[in-house]
């Protein structure tokens, strides 16, 4: 940051961006984020159940330091802070949970990707599972978006900002 800061010409626009687990997202590293606006994108698959198939004992960690952040930081936390979930067939039945309770936990973007890797846990009633979960989240942030405006889900947005690039959503 320091050196394109330093180096880049006053016309350029620099926007920077980081993908973390979160687990180290500790209140220093925070704080330097939140001072260069660092759109930070924390891998997170939600509820406990969903969270530990990735991170075994990862959730009671991030769900802290997510709620620090938007106790500590409420601007940055609503304006550069989403999370991704990587969707897989074993976390599939908690989906639709694990997106409410990010939505209640105040996250403006949640992000929704498959697993790119042939998954073993995917099967023939997945695509009926997947419909059904779908539906909930469309449900559920349909609801969101009634009462704040907001669509939380990204790739339900109807239309991106111009002043903001960002790439197109694999679940789209």
């Amino acid at each position: 940051v320091e050196h394109v800061e330093a180096t880049r010409s006053p016309r350029t626009r620099v926007r920077y961006e980081t993908s973390t687990n979160g687990t180290l997202l500790d209140a220093e590293r925070a704080a330097f984020l939140e001072r260069h606006r660092v759109q930070t994108q924390v891998s997170f698959d939600g509820l406990p159940a969903a969270q530990d198939l990735r991170q075994p004992g990862t959730f009671r960690r991030l769900d802290r330091r997510l709620r620090e952040l938007r106790r500590s930081s409420r601007e940055f936390f609503e304006e550069c802070v989403e999370v991704s979930i990587t969707l897989t067939g074993a976390n599939l039945p908690t989906l639709a949970d694990s997106v409410d309770y990010l939505i209640d936990l105040g996250l403006a973007t949640i992000h929704i990707s498959p697993s790119l890797p042939p998954d073993p846990c995917w099967n023939a009633a997945s695509p009926v599972e997947l419909r059904r979960q779908l539906a909930l989240v469309c449900r559920s942030s349909r609801r969101h978006y009634r009462r704040t405006g907001r669509t939380p889900v990204a790739f339900l947005r109807e239309e991106r900002t111009r002043d903001r690039w960002s790439p197109p959503e694999m679940c789209a």
